[in-house]
């Protein structure tokens, strides 16, 4: 069950009341909904209208309901003595990241960066750690032309590089030039791995929540292969007819050799 913009008081999956239990030690659930009413009230000033902050998707950790998230746990467990530095785009409050310290990722290794500092002093918020978080924050722009130049990731390489709901923000042009961006952040042998919204065939899409356009899974994994990565994996999942467009969420991995 996931939370609910519509509800008077967000709706707790078990997933969500485990993460805030254990890292926040928020187990009262009236408590833990009102908590979360707070900060969404404190991200109503953000200057977009997304989707994940009205319907409280940002309180969520999404990452651990994908297939991969299984894998990057796993990878990094199975050999403590190997630093496999990870960077989330558009990490929003972190949950995701807060997620995976709780299930034994060293917080050393973890990097999330969002255009909006609200976001990030949010996440703070929202998990009482703005004197104790382990992860690193990067306040920039992944989205402009040019990325990761002009940033404080500049020069960095990172094992994985995860982007959730970040490539249905884009347009065409733009997603290329963020495709070719994240090649320079993925080392030798690492991961590009996330999730978006897709449709059947590439339509450009607009409406209120800032879906602009949405890439066809076949043209984004040709994409991916042009830009240089390999043994790309794209499943795509079906999620309905809106405003006339065969919508589907799009998982994605792919390979830097």
């Amino acid at each position: 069950m996931s939370l609910s913009f519509t509800d008077p008081q967000p709706i707790l999956g078990p997933a969500t009341a485990n993460l805030y239990t254990k890292y926040v030690r928020i187990t009262d659930e009236t408590e833990l909904r009102a908590h979360i009413l707070r900060v969404r009230a404190i991200l109503d000033n953000n200057p977009c209208d997304y989707r994940c902050i009205k319907e409280f998707r940002f309180a969520q950790p999404r990452l651990l309901e994908r297939p991969i998230y299984s894998i990057i746990l796993s990878q990094r467990l199975s050999d403590p003595s190997t630093p496999r530095p990870l960077l989330d785009i558009g990490c929003c409050t972190g949950t995701d990241l807060r997620q995976l310290v709780v299930d034994g990722y060293p917080a050393s290794e973890l990097v999330g960066i969002d255009q909006y500092a609200l976001f990030v002093d949010a996440g703070y918020e929202l998990f009482r750690d703005r004197k104790t978080c382990g992860v690193r924050f990067v306040i920039g722009n992944a989205l402009e032309e040019g990325f990761p130049r002009g940033t404080r990731l500049e020069g960095e390489r990172f094992e994985v590089v995860h982007a959730g709901s970040v490539v249905h923000l884009l347009d065409r042009k733009q997603i290329r030039n963020f495709v070719k961006g994240v090649r320079e952040l993925v080392r030798p042998g690492g991961w590009f791995v996330g999730g978006h919204m897709g449709a059947s065939e590439t339509k450009d899409f607009v409406e209120v929540s800032g879906l602009r356009h949405l890439e066809a899974p076949a043209e984004f994994k040709r994409i991916l292969e042009e830009e240089g990565f390999v043994e790309v994996v794209v499943n795509a999942e079906n999620r309905g007819v809106r405003e006339g467009v065969h919508t589907m969420w799009v998982d994605f991995v792919a390979k830097v050799q």
